[in-house]
């Protein structure tokens, strides 16, 4: 059961996992730019071993703190941080993103202002004053086939080819879109009640895809601001385990497809996920017999290292198929 609600009070739910230092810096962030009265600050550790859980206990007394035994992944912890979120306004926010003066306060202007909003993303700045991507669509099956053919740096350079990606619009412009990035999610207690929390089928990577896809179902909007800003780092936590990451990225690739566009399609993105895979390891095999270094060559391992993971998606959905008559 969801806890009381405090009518004016904004939760900010933060799942951290070996963070410590940027965790550090972001919550330092929040309490310099918000009023502790109205603000609750819920961190929920996946069994960090780096010294978050004392950090956390000795830096910031007021934090609600939850540790949690063992590792349960990003949309399962946010899940608990949020069943216990006593605001208004829900904040998902990254352990590797800092908050500026404005970001809360015209956060929820915004929401006060449009009533059928039902999440607001931001424009998130990286450490080197780039503007990072932070808006994208609900993958679809073209959306893999057109990745499987031509290369990422081409994509993001073709109004066409980066539609998923929404390369080539205005980011200076309020818009509605279909996903925002789930570094900073903020959304309306009425939201959660009536549509739950993320789906935890999910480990880490596509839930907030999902997540977002099942929000505008419902009738709310999904709204890019990009006046709200945060410094976000970026894959902080996923760097300490880049291989066991890149799989969990491919596996929720294939779930979010699977939930959002059903069996038929995500059986289609299977094939071609494993046939530009199959395709890549051969053409980077060279690389790895004469031991070159480089992109080529890791692209060739997270390859082969992906290839038994979409077979065995790939024949477990088809044992699932009912049999013809």
């Amino acid at each position: 059961m969801s806890a009381q609600v405090d009518p004016g009070m904004v939760s900010v739910v933060i799942v951290s996992w070996n963070s410590c230092d940027v965790l550090r810096a972001c919550l330092a962030s929040i309490y310099a730019h918000t009023d502790e009265t109205s603000t609750e600050v819920i961190v929920v550790d996946n069994a960090s071993s780096d010294g978050t859980v004392e950090m956390v206990q000795h830096e910031f007394p007021r934090v609600k703190l939850i540790v949690n035994a063992t590792n349960k992944g990003f949309a399962a912890a946010n899940n608990i941080g949020l069943e216990c979120a006593r605001g208004q306004y829900l904040l998902l926010l990254n352990p590797d993103t800092e908050i500026h003066s404005h970001t809360i306060r015209l956060s929820i202007a915004y929401m006060e202002k449009h009533p059928e909003v039902g999440v607001v993303g931001c424009r998130c700045i990286g450490a080197d004053g780039a503007q990072q991507s932070s808006i994208f669509r609900v993958p679809r099956v073209r959306d893999v086939l057109i990745n499987t053919l031509i290369p990422s740096k081409w994509m993001t350079r073709s109004r066409l080819l980066g539609k998923a990606r929404y390369v080539g619009v205005d980011l200076d412009q309020e818009q509605d879109v279909e996903v925002v990035a789930g570094c900073y999610m903020f959304l309306r207690r009425s939201v959660y009640d009536a549509v739950g929390g993320m789906d935890d089928e999910f480990f880490m990577y596509g839930e907030e895809v999902e997540w977002c896809h099942r929000i505008r179902k419902e009738g709310w909007r999904v709204a890019y601001v990009p006046s709200i800003t945060i410094l976000h780092y970026g894959g902080v936590s996923a760097a300490q385990c880049a291989d066991e990451m890149d799989n969990a990225l491919a596996r929720s690739q294939l779930l979010v497809i699977r939930k959002t566009r059903g069996a038929v399609s995500a059986r289609a993105a299977n094939v071609l996920m494993l046939l530009r895979d199959v395709v890549r390891l051969l053409l980077f095999l060279p690389l790895w017999c004469f031991g070159s270094e480089g992109d080529g060559k890791q692209a060739w391992i997270r390859s082969i290292r992906r290839i038994p993971l979409y077979w065995s998606e790939l024949v477990t959905s088809n044992e699932k198929q009912p049999a013809k008559e």
